[in-house]
């Protein structure tokens, strides 16, 4: 299945009652290479671009610090296509539930096997449950041994770290040296 096809299958999606919050915009399928060494998976996908719905708003503090952590470890973001664990925005305020994250599960899946990426970088919980379907709290960030055709790493996303900063310096740097080692780590294997 190619990325146009697999944006043709989604687009009506109504397995769980995030659809409602799309109104007329289509289903988040994420944007990058078509041929990735690399798929990112994050939360949840921004609705308010021109465009298209996107994983992170461009100049958004999200992208910034992604943008810095990849020129960093030297990780060509042409190879590097991103995706969301869910494909609507939850409402203002809203989380996104397993059931939403499990509604979403085989999106993500055929994007995975439409890409073929050599690695898969899971940010946050949410990412972490729909690539797995697993009980995060059972599991320890890091490499996940759930996929057999490549490599998967699970870490923080940059959401969490960013709203930490402003709340707690010590846990952030914590998190940042976290942050920083599963991106190193996702580097070398590419």
């Amino acid at each position: 299945m190619k990325l146009a096809e697999i944006t043709t299958k989604w687009q009506g999606c109504e397995k769980c009652e995030l659809y409602k919050t799309r109104g007329e915009d289509k289903v988040c399928i994420g944007k990058g290479s078509a041929n990735p060494e690399l798929l990112v998976v994050i939360p949840k996908p921004i609705f308010n671009t021109p465009d298209a719905p996107t994983p992170y708003e461009p100049g958004s503090a999200e992208h910034e610090m992604f943008k810095q952590i990849t020129d960093k470890l030297k990780i060509d973001r042409q190879k590097i296509f991103m995706t969301t664990s869910v494909g609507c925005q939850p409402a203002k305020g809203d989380h996104i539930s397993p059931k939403h994250t499990i509604a979403c599960r085989p999106r993500i899946k055929d994007i995975c096997l439409a890409l073929n990426p050599k690695a898969v970088m899971l940010l946050g919980p949410e990412s972490m449950f729909s690539w797995t379907g697993t009980n995060v709290a059972e599991k320890k960030m890091g490499l996940v041994e759930e996929d057999s055709q490549r490599k998967v790493i699970w870490t923080w996303d940059f959401s969490r770290y960013i709203t930490l900063k402003s709340n707690n310096q010590e846990q952030a740097s914590k998190m940042a040296k976290e942050l920083f080692q599963h991106w190193k780590q996702i580097s070398e294997l590419l």
